[in-house]
């Protein structure tokens, strides 16, 4: 790695990415992570000949794992919730009776965990692309898409670190925004969706807790209030373990 000419030593950046790969961390794609190295030591490039003493490489390991956190979270939880709801029990045909309203031939995944393997279970797309920010996960995807001769590819990458989207028939975010929004805020959210690039959006929610109890309250208050403001027409579809919208909007 090179900042402004300065080589970095590779014994130093291992050192670095030992102490960020650890605990809820172990699993980022190694691009996202070098990324964040990267734009530290540019913006601080005094620190490359200080950071082989731990006081200096503490904080910068700290700073840059506070970046990374609200990506980390946002996947975590939803991850959570699928253990209990989602990868085992989700009630895939009320899903795929959701999707097949669209027809969707292209569909984009954001926040996909091991959706891919499921597919087949819920959409026939002719291409598929997901983003996804565990890297495990990311390989399964993408070897079950190619085992399957499945067009598309699933990406390692941060949600709120993509730029542009690609355009597709449909979008899911499948126990993906509520995550989302608790680590970025409403605003987020909704220049999230606004950023969209496709006239059909699926977002569901669980009906249940990350402890796995029934929510006495599952339904998104805060959710509608948005899709209201932004006068996005939507269904309603629910199961046992998850509520779906399908917005609908005008793309300009």
């Amino acid at each position: 790695m090179k900042i402004y000419n300065k080589d970095v030593p590779k014994e130093i950046l291992t050192k670095l990415l030992n102490e960020i790969y650890s605990g809820k961390y172990k699993d980022l794609g190694i691009e996202i992570v070098e990324k964040e190295i990267k734009k530290e030591l540019t913006n601080n490039p005094s620190l490359i000949e200080k950071i082989e003493k731990k006081k200096f490489r503490t904080p910068l390991v700290k700073k840059i794992k506070k970046t990374l956190y609200p990506g980390i979270a946002a996947f975590a939880k939803t991850k959570n919730s699928e253990e209990h709801h989602s990868t085992k029990d989700r009630e895939y045909e009320v899903l795929k009776q959701v999707i097949k309203q669209i027809k969707p031939k292209s569909i984009v995944d954001l926040g996909c965990g091991l959706n891919t393997l499921n597919l087949q279970l819920f959409a026939n797309p002719k291409e598929y692309y997901g983003f996804e920010i565990n890297q495990t996960h990311v390989s399964e995807d993408n070897k079950y898409l190619k085992q399957n001769n499945i067009k598309g590819e699933v990406f390692c990458a941060d949600i709120h670190e993509l730029k542009i989207l690609p355009p597709a028939d449909c979008y899911l975010l499948l126990l993906f925004l509520e995550s989302f929004e608790q680590t970025s805020g409403h605003k987020k959210a909704e220049e999230l969706l606004k950023k969209i690039p496709s006239q059909n959006i699926i977002v569901s929610f669980s009906t249940y807790t990350l402890g796995g109890n029934p929510m006495n309250v599952p339904k998104r208050r805060w959710f509608e209030l948005l899709i209201d403001r932004l006068e996005y027409k939507y269904d309603y579809t629910e199961s046992e373990n998850e509520q779906f919208y399908t917005l609908h909007k005008k793309i300009i």
